[in-house]
């Protein structure tokens, strides 16, 4: 009996399941409109598939490309007996955090890591960074071990400005001061070069503190000789790629064959497990000569074809309009015919129009010619008003020395008259009595 009503209660069940499975059968057959559909997203998605595959970039590239450029900060736990009782990263980590966070300072880690025996922490933001690089209030230990905190001893590229098409007429040393008057935390000022001629400079600059870096970019200008000009954020260039495990070109760390991590200025072996004493003689991983593996000095870089180095271009821009001859077409000349007088009159028309347009530009050639020679004109006077300014100013220096020479003298004079000369007057001195009208005078 009771195998009975097992056998009839697995026939429900499995008509059940049958049915079921025929209901999801039929909701799946597709529709005409349906089957459209999915071949039109079918071929957009191969479409998007063989773009993609047409300008794939390589992970390694995009993962440079995107990476922060800011340094990071170095914890350095004091040297104990038990390495063991120091804390994890991440741990260290948080404990830094929440430091920074009791008093209002928020900062979240980004990367954190270790170099060696050191903690590695960084962060991804120009605000946090700016926080972190210029207060003094880190904590003095972490799980009641003593730490020394390493920071960074110039300021990146990502605080750094230009100030564009800045004139010719300025020279260096006056863009630099005029700069610095500008923004108090400016530094390293320097001009761009460019691989052409400009006709204007441009000028980059660091800026230490934030706050006057993001309102300098909100104002789009700085005075420079009492003009505004345009400044930007500076753009840096692409990074050279180079492998931090051999210090070779050519591939990245997680591409490298070596057997051992090299150290970066003596190339030596670091081994697992043993101290390492740098001889501090400088070793190049490039061509094996005596400066950094990254200096300028590689020519075995240049000579393999790892780096490349562009000739500048010399291009010449005319400071003046010129016209030549053959710059623009010749008119096509008129036809001989007899035409309507409507039609003369407009050919004549265009005649006077043509002669107008030559006489407009020989008009605007003389009065640009006259310009220049007025430019040059203006500037030898004003050199020759500095070099009358420079005499005025010396021949005012001298009258001064003079005065003061002669008011040091009368006295002098004075006593020299009242107990010599006069008492020898008044003795009756042969000579003496007919001059008494002019010693008076004196």
């Amino acid at each position: 009996m009771m195998m009975h009503r097992y056998q009839n209660l697995q026939r429900v069940l499995s008509n059940g399941k049958q049915k079921k499975t025929r209901e999801m059968n039929l909701s799946k057959v597709p529709s005409p409109i349906h089957k459209m559909n999915n071949n039109l997203q079918l071929n957009q998605t191969r479409q998007q598939a063989s773009v993609q595959k047409q300008h794939r970039i390589l992970f390694e590239q995009l993962k440079h490309a995107v990476s922060s450029n800011l340094p990071c900060f170095f914890i350095e736990y004091e040297q104990a007996e038990n390495s063991k009782n120091r804390p994890s990263d991440i741990s260290a980590a948080r404990v830094i955090e929440d430091y920074f966070n009791q008093p209002g300072i928020s900062i979240s880690f980004s990367l954190v890591g270790h170099a060696g025996n050191k903690l590695k922490l960084g962060v991804n933001n120009k605000e946090s960074y700016a926080t972190l690089i210029n207060t003094d209030k880190w904590p003095s230990q972490v799980n009641n071990i003593k730490i020394t905190v390493s920071k960074s001893k110039f300021t990146q590229d990502s605080f750094a400005l230009v100030a564009r098409y800045v004139s010719l007429q300025y020279d260096d040393e006056f863009v630099k001061e005029e700069i610095k008057q500008n923004l108090q935390s400016a530094e390293n000022i320097r001009q761009i070069q460019y691989r052409f001629q400009r006709r204007t400079r441009d000028f980059c600059f660091v800026i230490k503190d934030l706050d006057e870096c993001n309102s300098t970019l909100k104002l789009g200008r700085i005075s420079i000789g009492n003009t505004f000009w345009t400044i930007t954020p500076f753009l840096t260039g692409n990074i050279m790629t180079y492998c931090t495990r051999c210090w070779c070109l050519g591939h990245m760390r997680d591409k490298c064959n070596g057997e051992y991590s090299r150290y970066r200025i003596c190339l030596d072996n670091l081994i697992n497990g043993q101290t390492h004493v740098c001889s501090n003689t400088i070793r190049c991983a490039q061509c094996d000569g005596d400066h950094h593996s990254l200096s300028e000095q590689v020519d075995n870089a240049l000579s393999t074809g790892k780096l490349q180095r562009l000739a500048p271009q010399d291009r010449v821009h005319p400071t003046q309009f010129r016209l030549k001859q053959n710059e623009f077409p010749s008119l096509p000349s008129l036809m001989s015919c007899t035409t309507p007088w409507k039609q003369t009159s407009v050919s004549s028309a265009v005649t006077n129009n043509i002669n107008g347009i030559e006489d407009t530009t020989k008009l605007l050639l003389s009065i640009n010619q006259n310009i220049l020679d007025m430019k040059d004109n203006t500037r030898c006077i004003d050199e020759k008003l500095d070099c009358i300014n420079e005499k005025v100013n010396r021949t005012s220096l001298d009258v001064a020395l003079h005065d003061e020479i002669l008011m040091k003298l009368l006295p002098t004079l004075a006593s020299l008259v009242d107990k010599f000369i006069w008492p020898m007057m008044l003795n009756d001195v042969a000579g003496l009595r007919n001059k008494q009208d002019q010693l008076q005078k004196i």
